[in-house]
């Protein structure tokens, strides 16, 4: 019997979203973690990158108590 729990947000470590976001993804739990393109200008050139929407935090989907314990015990958050 799954019964959905809902969105959560997961506070993490500074830095640490994308291998929480990772860990999460391979446990099979439903993340949400946007990023957006930051164009930075030197004198000699451009660099783009992807830099989180909202850093310090992952967005799960947890389906039950279990995924919400998996969540938890992940490093960093």
């Amino acid at each position: 019997m799954e019964s959905n729990l809902g969105w959560f947000v997961l506070y993490v470590k500074s830095r640490w979203e994308n291998k929480v976001h990772d860990a999460l993804q391979e446990m099979s739990v439903e993340v949400f973690f946007p990023k957006v393109k930051i164009v930075k200008r030197w004198s000699d050139r451009k660099k783009s990158t992807l830099k989180p929407l909202f850093p310090l935090y992952v967005f799960v989907n947890l389906k039950s108590s279990l995924d919400f314990y998996k969540a938890l015990s992940i490093n960093g958050a």
